[in-house]
């Protein structure tokens, strides 16, 4: 009889090796997740899980950009959706560790990505420079494949000069900071938005953000 395999990487997520076990296990836990869903059209719902979702175009964030941007500025528009957003990691955050039952940081911090493909986000590649540990010397840097805030840009071949994936960076730091309990702050450093190959983001404790955001360490980053 022939043997299963046992998988040897996730497939909604890149990860360096050393935290291979971790992102397998938890991709496990969120593809049977998400196999619950169930859509409830007499009640005018959809959940997963007992959880109720709302499904929205990925258009939705670029059409409230513009909107408080019309009342303010662009980038009060963008603080917002940041903040929205890493508000809206935490609780997910929050409610994922106590489906997984689950208190190692690292642990906690695997679900993120790979629900973060799942729900049409993007797909997360987290490369070995990254040293995710609770204190000041976190780091995290990664890119977000197919960001679903670019997609419209990209599509109509329009270029901006300043970063667009303000809602990527939120979720993700808000994710990562209930799961390590340490504060932390991402910053996007290449958008495809501006032309660049590839959304490229800096996760750090707030205490550390700038000092990996200067010019050099920018530059730095964009090499690997």
């Amino acid at each position: 009889m022939p043997t299963s395999r046992l998988k040897k990487e996730p497939e909604s997520v890149t990860v360096p090796k050393n935290m291979l076990a971790e992102f397998i296990k938890a991709e496990d836990f969120v593809t049977k997740y998400f196999q619950t869903s169930r859509r409830l059209p007499k009640e005018g719902k959809f959940l997963i899980g007992n959880q109720r979702y709302v499904a929205l175009p990925a258009e939705f964030v670029t059409a409230m950009r513009e909107r408080i941007a019309l009342s303010g500025s662009g980038e009060l528009a963008d603080l917002i959706i940041y903040e929205v957003a890493k508000s809206f990691g935490q609780l997910d955050a929050r409610d994922y560790q106590q489906r997984m039952n689950v208190q190692d940081p690292v642990g906690m911090l695997s679900a993120g990505p790979i629900q973060f493909s799942f729900r049409g986000f993007a797909h997360v590649d987290i490369f070995p420079i990254s040293n995710p540990s609770p204190d000041e010397n976190y780091l995290l840097v990664y890119d977000h494949l197919n960001s679903f805030e670019v997609e419209a840009s990209v599509k109509k071949n329009e270029h901006t000069h300043s970063p667009r994936c303000f809602f990527n960076a939120g979720y993700s730091a808000g994710w990562c900071e209930e799961s390590f309990g340490i504060p932390l702050q991402a910053r996007e450093i290449t958008c495809r938005a501006m032309g660049d190959p590839s959304c490229r983001f800096v996760m750090a404790h707030k205490n550390q953000i700038l000092k990996h955001i200067t010019s050099e360490e920018i530059e730095n980053y964009k090499s690997l």
